[in-house]
């Protein structure tokens, strides 16, 4: 039998592997749209904002294999370091 806080961690735990499964199946059609979005439009800097914002939800998350291998797929469309991956 489950006491409450048991229960709070395993739906925890359950929410994040949601949210973690969620976020490898957005974060290639995001980073596919921004390589076909002009540099030079909100859009871009959207997308832009909106994968880093993935990539270090699943750095906290504890996930930094598959945070690595996305924010090296950016850092090759953006052209530059992601920072904000390492300093997080």
């Amino acid at each position: 039998m489950y006491d409450g806080l048991q229960v709070k961690i395993e739906l925890s735990k359950s929410s994040i592997g949601y949210e973690v499964m969620q976020l490898e199946s957005s974060l290639p059609t995001i980073l596919d749209e921004l390589r076909k979005a002009d540099r030079n439009s909100g859009g871009f800097t959207e997308l832009s904002n909106e994968v880093e914002k993935n990539i270090i939800k699943l750095k906290r998350f504890g996930y930094l294999k598959k945070a690595s291998t996305f924010a090296l797929q950016y850092n090759q469309i953006m052209g530059e370091e992601l920072i904000v991956i390492t300093n997080c």
